[in-house]
């Protein structure tokens, strides 16, 4: 079984991997519509080839306010992370997917979709996600993504007690009661 690892950082690299999305429909269609919760205007994305760089392809994306495609690197980090977050879970098929931070330069705003299509994606492709994070907003998010979803999520939480540590696994339902009943904070 194979493992990739996505750093917290890693969105900055201009390390993408995807092929296979932009020759798949359906995830073209998918990535287009997460895409669109960056800028609205976006039409198209497309991975242009050089002979400077072969094996790393520049990507371009097509909007209805400009005349020519414009670099990836001319959006921000966010856009960058959800790319690089959408193309690692394809790339791990069959397989496991370490994700270090992972709402790292997304927006609250557009954590909701990014967040669900990573999930739903796992599921489709057979992917197991562990995913890590100090905020509180993002686990929430993930939590309460897709009520189809919780079944599949499970949270874990390191603690110290008496100097020894222990890890402590809650259902998805768990977490969400803890969090609203319980006054629980997970980080």
């Amino acid at each position: 079984m194979h493992t990739n690892y996505v750093s917290p950082v890693e969105h900055a690299t201009n390390v993408l991997y995807l092929n296979e999305i932009l020759s798949n429909p359906e995830l073209y269609e998918q990535l287009l519509s997460i895409l669109k919760e960056f800028d609205n205007n976006i039409i198209n994305i497309s991975a242009l080839k050089s002979e400077s760089s072969p094996y790393s392809p520049e990507y371009m994306i097509l909007t209805k306010n400009h005349q020519n495609a414009l670099p990836l690197n001319a959006y921000g980090d966010g856009m960058k992370k959800a790319l690089l977050l959408l193309s690692a879970i394809v790339k791990s098929r069959g397989g496991i997917l370490l994700l270090d931070e992972f709402e790292t330069a997304i927006h609250t705003s557009a954590m909701d979709s990014v967040f669900s299509w990573l999930l739903n994606s796992a599921l489709k492709l057979d992917v197991q996600v562990f995913l890590t994070s100090h905020s509180k907003e993002a686990i929430e998010k993930v939590l309460k993504s897709n009520p189809t979803l919780q079944p599949h999520i499970n949270l874990y939480t390191l603690y110290d007690y008496e100097g020894t540590n222990y890890i402590r696994m809650m259902t998805c339902q768990e977490a969400i009661h803890a969090q609203e009943n319980l006054g629980l904070e997970f980080r």
